[in-house]
């Protein structure tokens, strides 16, 4: 699937379809983000692989300090609120992750 822009449809500042490649392949609020340099591997730590595995949604309060949160994504989008990601499901299997930020 191409990746394309989804528009700001919230009062999120950001957020990431990750599909289970798991290339992020749409996006919102994010400038010069390239899905070709940036994905999570299902077996590094990552919100986005957490919720995808788990295939229930995950609440970050404080990433910083979460283990199971990508640090490189929250340098790479300066990112310093909460985030939560949720599992996504295609005729009932898991498909990929939205993850959000404010």
């Amino acid at each position: 699937m191409k990746g394309s822009s989804i528009g700001s449809t919230s009062e999120l500042e950001a957020q990431i379809v990750y599909c289970v490649s798991p290339q992020a392949v749409a996006w919102s609020g994010i400038r010069n983000f390239d899905p070709k340099e940036f994905y999570h591997r299902l077996d590094q730590p990552s919100i986005a692989a957490t919720a995808f595995l788990e295939g229930h949604p995950y609440f970050s309060k404080d990433p910083w300090t979460d283990s199971s949160v990508s640090k490189a994504g929250l340098r790479k989008w300066q990112i310093t609120s909460p985030l939560l990601a949720i599992p996504l499901l295609f005729q009932q299997k898991k498909s990929g992750a939205l993850v959000v930020w404010k």
